[in-house]
Formats: structure tokens, C-alpha cells, sequence
């Protein structure tokens, strides 16, 4: 009995009720009243871009007026970038990106016409010609490692039609070569068929036995 009659211990800090918060006085409630009026006169005086700007991520921003608009020039310590300079850097550009296209095209079209059977057929004879041996000397070939030829190679419309430089073992020369075909039944016909020397010497090579296109198995003109 005696320990139920004795007081119970007092409840820890945490298991007590929180108190009530005390009410604000009417002192503390006219103050709070009178900022939040001021805040909204200042606000309908300013445009709605400057509103966001006083109150930007919480922050709290005087606006300029007229009367708080520094005197004081304003300068630039930074130089400002040339417009004019990233554009020239553009067509520069542009221009070196054409060019390298234009040559890597021209390039790869005189690849395919020295790679063409017509400027292989024509080469095989003119080693195997008398009078270009004669004159050229053994060991007819390319000028150079990489020939430019010049002209225009198409048999299916019935046009062959270029030169190039070659060289022997006594001279060099250029060597011309232009056949026609009226028809796909018929055959070439040779027109020109020559060497002209640097010294401004032709030799016609067209009067010799073998044709530059169509050869038969004993190397003879197939008429």
C-alpha cells in the first residue's frame, strides 16, 4: 500500500506534451501587417520582370530608380569577339572542303581511265608497234608513276578519245589516240592515232598493222 501511495516519478523530457505556443501580441500582429503592406506597395510600383528579380531564389533585390542609377561610365575590360572573323574561318572552311573534294574526284577519274581497258589495249600495242619502238626506243611505258590522262573514255556511246605522256628508252612524247563507233553493232574506227614530240614532230601511227582496240589472236587490223 505504501509504495502505491508514493508519487510517481515525472515523465522524461521527450514523453511531456509540447506546450502551446503563445499567441502574438497586438504589437507583434501590427507590425507583421504593416510589412506585408509595404511590400505589396512596392510591388505594384514595379514592372513584373522586376518583381522576379526581388524575389529571385528568396532573395530579397532593390530595384534600381532613377535617382540610385550610378553616374559613373561604364567600361569594358574584355574585347568583344570579330564576327567578321569566325565568318571568314567558315568560308575558309568551306572553300579548303571543296577543294580537297574537287581534286580527290579529279584524282579517282584518272584512276579509273588509266585502269580502263581501252588505255591498257592501246598501251599493249603501242609497245608491240615497229615505228614507236623506233622511235620511243624498248621499253615503252607511263611518263611517270601516276600519268594524267586527259580526254574523255566512253565506248557505250561511241567516243574514246585521250593522250597522255610516254616515254622509251631514246625519247618522249605524247601520245594522242581517237576512234569513233557510229553504232553499238559496228566496230571503232580509228580517226588519229599518233606521237608528237617536244619538238613539235607528229608521227602517225595510224598507217601501222595493229589496232589499238580490237586485236585478233595474230596481232593484225580487224576490219
Amino acid at each position: 500500500m505504501l509504495r502505491l501511495l508514493r508519487p510517481q516519478q515525472a515523465l522524461p523530457s521527450l514523453l511531456r506534451p509540447l506546450s502551446v505556443a503563445r499567441p502574438l501580441s497586438t504589437t507583434s500582429r501590427l507590425w507583421l501587417h504593416q510589412q506585408s503592406t509595404d511590400a505589396k506597395k512596392d510591388d505594384e510600383k514595379l514592372l513584373p520582370e522586376d518583381r522576379n528579380l526581388r524575389r529571385y531564389e528568396g532573395h530579397t533585390f532593390e530595384p534600381f530608380t532613377p535617382e540610385k542609377v550610378p553616374n559613373a561610365p561604364v567600361t569594358v575590360d574584355t574585347e568583344l569577339p570579330n564576327i567578321t572573323s569566325h565568318k571568314m574561318r567558315r568560308w575558309a572552311g568551306f572553300g579548303l572542303f571543296v577543294v580537297i573534294m574537287t581534286v580527290s574526284l579529279a584524282f579517282s577519274f584518272n584512276y579509273e581511265k588509266m585502269s580502263s581497258s581501252q588505255v591498257s589495249s592501246c598501251m599493249y600495242t603501242l609497245r608491240k608497234s615497229p615505228l614507236a619502238n623506233e622511235e620511243l626506243g624498248s621499253g615503252i611505258r607511263f611518263a611517270s608513276a601516276y600519268t594524267w590522262v586527259s580526254g574523255t573514255i566512253r565506248p557505250l556511246v561511241g567516243k574514246v578519245d585521250f593522250s597522255f605522256p610516254v616515254k622509251g628508252n631514246k625519247a618522249e612524247a605524247i601520245m594522242h589516240f581517237n576512234s569513233r563507233r557510229a553504232s553499238g553493232r559496228e566496230k571503232f574506227r580509228v580517226l588519229e592515232w599518233s606521237l608528237t614530240f617536244p619538238d613539235g614532230r607528229v608521227v602517225n601511227l595510224a598507217d601501222s598493222l595493229i589496232d589499238p582496240l580490237i586485236i585478233d589472236e595474230e596481232e593484225h587490223l580487224v576490219n
